[in-house]
């Protein structure tokens, strides 16, 4: 299921989408592991949340996911990313996985 990578695309945590659903936050994290399965009401609650399908929510298209839902500051940061060197393209990604880390996000 592609349910971590709509969540982070419409810029989520999981405590937010777990919210939205109004279930435990530890029950939706198992969702995105695949540790549980959701009903069918949690799916059409989540592509109801995110306007895509249920096809695309769980990953049943041949296309992957609908990449005209990345944001504009998405875009930008992945044009600055390809405009840099190797060097400065991992001095990017640690920064940005520190910031993660920093913020608290799983």
């Amino acid at each position: 299921m592609e349910l971590k990578l709509y969540r982070r695309m419409n810029g989520l945590t999981q405590e937010q989408v777990a919210d939205y659903l109004g279930i435990p936050k530890k029950t939706y994290q198992n969702y995105e592991r695949e540790v549980r399965d959701p009903g069918s009401d949690v799916l059409c609650a989540l592509a109801d949340r995110y306007g895509i399908t249920l096809d695309e929510l769980v990953g049943r298209n041949d296309d992957g996911p609908d990449l005209a839902l990345i944001s504009n500051d998405e875009r930008d940061l992945i044009d600055t990313y390809r405009g840099l060197t190797a060097p400065y393209k991992k001095v990017l990604l640690v920064t940005a996985h520190e910031l993660r880390a920093a913020q608290g996000k799983e």
